[in-house]
Order: C-alpha cells, then sequence, then structure tokens
C-alpha cells in the first residue's frame, strides 16, 4: 500500500471515529470537501500545513497519519494506545485502572 493511501485510510478512520462527515472535517481543518475526498481516496497528497491542521483539530500525532494499518498488530495496539491518549480524563483513567486490574489477574 502505498504512502498516499495509508494517509487516506488513516484520515477516514480519523474522521469516522469522531462521527464526522467529508464535509465538517474538511471545514474544521479548513480545507474544501473535494480536497478532503482527494485525500482520503490517495488522490492528492496534503502539503506540511494540512498534516498540522489535521494533527492539532484531531488531537493526534503526526505519525499516526501514515501508518500502515494492515501491517502487523503492534500498529492496531499503537493505534488503540493513541486513542486512549486522547481521551478525557475520566475516561481515560477508568480504562488504565481497568486494564492495571486486568493484566493483575492475567499475573497470577
Amino acid at each position: 500500500m502505498s504512502i498516499a493511501n495509508n494517509f487516506g485510510n488513516n484520515l477516514k478512520i480519523i474522521r469516522l471515529d469522531n462521527n464526522l462527515t467529508r464535509k465538517e472535517a474538511a471545514a474544521l481543518v479548513g480545507v474544501s470537501e473535494a480536497f478532503w475526498g482527494y485525500l482520503e481516496r490517495g488522490e492528492r497528497n496534503p502539503g506540511f500545513e494540512v498534516i498540522e491542521k489535521i494533527s492539532s483539530v484531531f488531537n493526534i500525532s503526526p505519525h499516526i497519519l501514515f501508518i500502515n494499518r494492515e501491517s502487523n498488530e503492534n500498529i492496531e495496539l499503537g493505534w488503540r494506545i493513541e486513542k486512549i491518549v486522547r481521551l478525557g480524563g475520566n475516561h481515560k483513567q477508568f480504562l488504565i485502572k481497568f486494564l492495571d486490574a486486568y493484566l493483575e489477574v492475567l499475573d497470577k
């Protein structure tokens, strides 16, 4: 899979995770809906400014946009960790406590 396709797939996943339409996501980032569609389909390449804006709007690290999600299970784990990091305080604390308890049970 090409870098442009990785970027596009990840962009679409991020948009859907945030329950946004293409039009809404494009407006938040400051690009046209058509350009957003090109990005999601891997037909156009974003500039650094667009990458920075997407990262800022969706509170993600820029490198997340380029990861090949199909490469291995560790990438999927990385995505989940990134999503947990973006959660609000109470949700994040709940998940951390839950994971700690689960891992403690596994260690016994």
